[in-house]
């Protein structure tokens, strides 16, 4: 357990510590503005929260709530825009794998379209291949 003297020192510490996390894992503009963008939308809607009476905590010290929690919304962020673009990239590989197989799978369907008298598009090319 790491003692800190008081929650200014542990928010600093975590402060740091999230802008770590994303220099190592992201480094891009989008990275950060969706990891401040999270950070301010999750913490007013937690003051918000708080302020109604619909949760408490026992000492804060940021107007409503724990001076500490836009870090942890921050580092949440960050977290879940990589993982969210890495999905988005093994699914586009994985779309991009497919067209490829089918172009060497059906090359004879490929040369009738060619030579056919239709316009070839790529909406004419997945119906013959379909």
């Amino acid at each position: 357990k790491l003692d800190f003297a008081n929650n200014v020192q542990l928010s600093l510490t975590l402060a740091a510590l999230s802008l770590g996390l994303w220099w190592t894992f992201d480094r891009s503009r989008s990275g950060l503005g969706l990891g401040i963008t999270i950070a301010f939308l999750a913490t007013l809607i937690t003051q918000l929260l708080v302020y109604n009476g619909v949760y408490q905590y026992t000492s804060p010290d940021f107007l409503y709530i724990r001076s500490w929690l836009p870090c942890i919304f921050f580092s949440g962020g960050v977290t879940v825009g990589n993982i969210g673009r890495q999905l988005a990239m093994v699914r586009e590989w994985e779309l991009s794998l497919k067209a490829t197989w089918l172009v060497h799978k059906n090359r004879t369907n490929f040369k009738k379209i060619e030579c056919s008298q239709k316009p070839l598009t790529k909406s004419t090319i997945w119906e013959e291949n379909l």
